[in-house]
């Protein structure tokens, strides 16, 4: 028992660090039409979902923040579309308006107008609505080739949530061990006793 105190010790010791990493959601939804593979449709509830990291939040010039993506997917009549890499999320502040979107730094594959949005530095909360896309887009994903070419009521939110760290794996798992070991050792004492 004195060997996993002293274990738990050097675990504990070791895990001081406090967790930084901050995973951001960013997702854009509304009613988007333009052609799949050449067909054309007309969604509802498209959807696009992108995983970046406050870490990675920059803001080069005053007026934009970029966020760089870890993946991209679009979702569209419950089929979903995963874009490749090399994505971020991006913010422009002009004025009392702007644009949100997502670009590869070639191509959007959203660049919507929002009068929301303006103190959205990568790492704090962002709620906006746009009423269309500034531009029309272009762009392949894991299973067709999409244009988009309008989109109405869209709102953005980037929901913002602490990611564990490896410290931290590493107390859960020490934790579960150790009761995992008083629980084995409690039952084998009982056995003991009744024999």
């Amino acid at each position: 028992m004195k060997k996993l105190l002293a274990a738990c010790a050097v675990v504990l010791a070791s895990a001081s660090a406090p967790a930084s990493a901050v995973t951001i959601i960013y997702t854009v939804s509304g009613v988007f039409s333009g052609t799949l593979n050449g067909t054309s449709f007309s969604d509802t509830g498209f959807t696009f979902t992108g995983i970046g990291n406050t870490d990675d939040a920059q803001t080069p010039i005053s007026s934009v923040t970029t966020v760089a993506l870890s993946s991209l997917k679009a979702v569209s009549n419950g089929i979903t579309y995963s874009l490749a890499s090399g994505y971020s999320f991006f913010v422009s502040r002009m004025a009392n308006t702007g644009t949100v979107g997502f670009s590869n730094g070639t191509s959007d594959v959203i660049d919507a107008t929002t009068a929301a949005g303006a103190s959205y530095f990568g790492t704090t909360s962002l709620a906006s609505t746009a009423s269309t896309l500034a531009n029309s887009t272009s762009f392949s994903t894991s299973h067709a080739a999409v244009s988009l070419a309008d989109a109405s009521s869209l709102s953005f939110s980037a929901l913002i949530g602490v990611v564990p760290e490896p410290e931290t794996w590493m107390l859960m798992i020490a934790g579960f061990g150790m009761i995992g070991f008083a629980a084995r050792r409690r039952m084998s004492a009982t056995v003991a006793t009744r024999a």
